[in-house]
């Protein structure tokens, strides 16, 4: 898979060419790389306070850049010494041979004078290593995990790799080193009680779910993680001025990020509805970089000094998408483009969701094409109850493959009706050859051509209907031909269809998971005449839904949880109202709750109130203590992603921590 993923280059990186296009930032183009000094403040406050922190985000949000580029830097100022690691898991190296040397090599580098790591365990070493006098806390890195649940499956040195990546994380003595110690009649040494080093993992967010696995040997791996979103208008602005020093004015900027925006339906709806700096307005970093660096290169066709307001004018996004998605499918073979056309969008043309396993299985995608997709940021993946599901990365490409098949089956039909011509044709020079032209059978020849005339039209008209293969096509065949000749099998292709059409809604429904999604199922389920419009034919989608009774109780479920869900929302505003403190009315603000319908309340109480008051927001795990850490709130816009314009913290918002009164639990 090495061939389809992307190559990257940070030595390529210059002055006139400033733009990374998909490739990630290294270490040496920090000073390029702008729009995340917030994440990076954030990201290594948290990798200072923990042993272990998880990183994760959608593929094309710029996790490996943040790292690379955002928070190596900030280590190496704060006297951290960060070790960058990806595990190839498809190498004959063991997963946990590649971890020590990696680790050791790198901190030799740093330090000739540090002792070789030997036979001990990563857990000792870097316990015992004193890199420049201890003057340096080594950061493990290990980006891309989500390998270690897709490749790494298949690797037998997986157990042994994960075993020791535990102990470093939980900072937990081997076993093997409990034995050695006590067999000397030794304890270990209580310097070993603190760990002086940090864990970092990071990996896509489709596949964080996947980490409840490692959860017996790391129990603490999900209690301290970060989650890097999308950019703000302001940080796509600054991201795309800062790398070429001069190349884009903020004009210009404000005006490719605008074009961006409104090139996509759903941002161009809410920029029309809140204004341009509405903070619910979010840019795709990956679509960002690939756009300045399309820009920049037409900059330097045209010999222009600067990106102007002309250049950005004239710029077509569709055009560089269609480019994009053309020059990245060259890698890939025609099933993968088919199954991308026809099962990542529906009909008219929006993006939709597909089981991964199903995509694979109906067009015969390889798994290595999958994953290459995902690289290529053509395709992302996601989980959702536990099944994986594939969608368009975003929908801004779905114009582009929605003009790709609308000619692909143009061009298929142009095919199909030059073949059955053909084919008629054929049966027409073998029935003159049989049948011979001749004065005295000229009933005879007026008879078998009726026949034939008749046949040459069903068959015409079943051909049609292959080659359609929908049940418009079907369904006109059958109207046509009741005691045709595959009358039968027009039957079952229609069953076949209307199950799998049943099938992938059912998914659908359970992938939401809501009470909508439920009963559209049903209704497809038991309306006869949705697509049906003939009504000779008898057959009902009722006899090929397989979870009528499943969508009823789950349509049930969910109406006994509304009525709960209001009586917990009501008993937890009555407590709001009775406090009537800053307090009472945050608690009621910050609890997890299905539905609160007294938010506008609780807001307009919580500004009356003031900012003074303190909330328990927190609680970590250290040394085997669970400490409860007490937050004042902040009036300050901190959150990753805000669903109101109010100030008000939202479940996972950074406040400020006092600066006493730990308390133990």
């Amino acid at each position: 898979m090495a061939s389809k993923e992307i190559k990257n280059s940070g030595s390529s990186v210059n002055q006139s060419r400033p733009f990374l296009g998909l490739r990630f930032y290294e270490e040496e183009n920090k000073s390029q790389f702008g729009g995340r000094d917030q994440e990076i403040e954030e990201l290594f406050n948290l990798v200072e306070d923990n042993d272990l922190t998880v990183v994760f985000g959608t593929s094309g949000i710029g996790k490996t850049s943040l790292l690379k580029a955002g928070l190596m830097p900030k280590l190496r100022i704060e006297y951290y010494f960060p070790v960058y690691i990806r595990i190839n898991f498809g190498s004959r190296k063991a997963p946990l041979n590649q971890l020590r040397d990696r680790i050791s090599k790198t901190i030799k580098k740093l330090d000739p004078k540090t002792e070789d790591i030997g036979d001990r365990s990563l857990w000792e070493y870097l316990h015992d290593v004193n890199a420049l006098n201890g003057l340096v806390t080594p950061v493990l890195i290990l980006d891309q995990f989500e390998e270690l649940f897709t490749v790494g499956k298949k690797n037998k040195g997986v157990q042994e790799f994960v075993t020791e990546l535990a102990n470093l994380a939980q900072n937990r003595i081997p076993a093997e080193v409990k034995a050695r110690y006590r067999e000397a009649g030794k304890t270990v040494p209580s310097r070993y009680s603190q760990s002086n080093y940090r864990v970092v993992l990071s990996l896509r967010e489709d596949y964080l779910a996947r980490l409840d696995e490692l959860k017996s040997w790391i129990p603490t791996i999900l209690d301290n993680s970060y989650r890097v979103v999308q950019m703000t208008v302001e940080q796509a602005m600054e991201a795309a001025t800062r790398p070429g020093k001069g190349l884009i004015s903020d004009e210009v900027a404000r005006k490719l990020v605008k074009k961006i925006i409104d090139a996509s339906p759903a941002q161009s709806d809410l920029l029309r509805g809140k204004g341009e700096d509405s903070e619910n307005l979010r840019v795709e970093p990956w679509l960002l970089s690939l756009i300045c660096h399309r820009l920049n290169e037409r900059r330097i066709s045209s010999q222009f000094d600067i990106i102007t307001t002309k250049l950005v004018d004239d710029f077509k996004v569709e055009r560089a998408m269609t480019s994009f998605y053309e020059d990245t499918m060259e890698d890939y073979d025609d099933n993968a483009a088919k199954a991308i056309e026809e099962l990542l969008l529906d009909g008219n043309g929006y993006r939709r969701l597909y089981a991964r396993n199903e995509f694979m299985s109906k067009y015969e995608v390889s798994e290595e094409d999958v994953n290459g997709l995902v690289n290529a940021r053509i395709i992302r993946q996601e989980n959702r109850n536990k099944v994986d599901y594939l969608e368009l990365i975003h929908d801004q490409l779905a114009p582009v493959i929605k003009k790709k098949r609308a000619r692909r089956e143009k061009e298929e039909e142009r095919k199909a009706q030059e073949q059955a011509r053909i084919l008629r044709k054929q049966k027409q020079k073998k029935l003159w050859k049989r049948i011979g032209i001749t004065t005295g059978v000229g009933a005879i020849v007026t008879i078998g051509l009726i026949f034939w005339f008749r046949s040459e039209r069903e068959s015409g008209a079943w051909e049609m209907a292959r080659s359609s293969n929908d049940e418009d096509g079907y369904n006109s065949y059958r109207r046509s031909y009741p005691n045709g000749t595959y009358f039968k099998a027009a039957g079952d292709k229609l069953d076949s269809i209307r199950k799998s059409a049943l099938d992938i809604e059912w998914k659908k429904a359970e992938a939401a998971n809501t009470i909508l999604a439920y009963n559209e199922y049903l209704s497809l389920a038991t309306d006869s005449t949705k697509m049906m419009p003939d009504s000779t034919l008898n057959r009902f989608y009722s006899k090929l839904a397989l979870h009528v009774k499943d969508a009823q109780d789950s349509i049930t479920k969910f109406s006994n949880q509304a009525e709960e869900n209001r009586t917990l929302d009501l008993a937890a505003w009555n407590d709001a109202v009775r406090g009537n403190t800053f307090d009472s009315y945050m608690k009621y603000f910050m609890t997890d709750l299905a539905s609160k319908t007294k938010m506008p309340e609780a807001e307009t109480a919580i500004q009356s109130k003031g900012s003074k008051g303190w909330l328990y927001a927190a609680r970590r795990r250290r040394n085997g203590t669970t400490y409860g850490e007490k937050y004042r709130f902040k009036w300050k816009k901190n959150a990753a992603e805000r669903n109101t314009e109010l100030d008000i913290p939202q479940k996972g918002d950074i406040i400020e921590l006092r600066g006493s009164g730990r308390h133990v639990y």
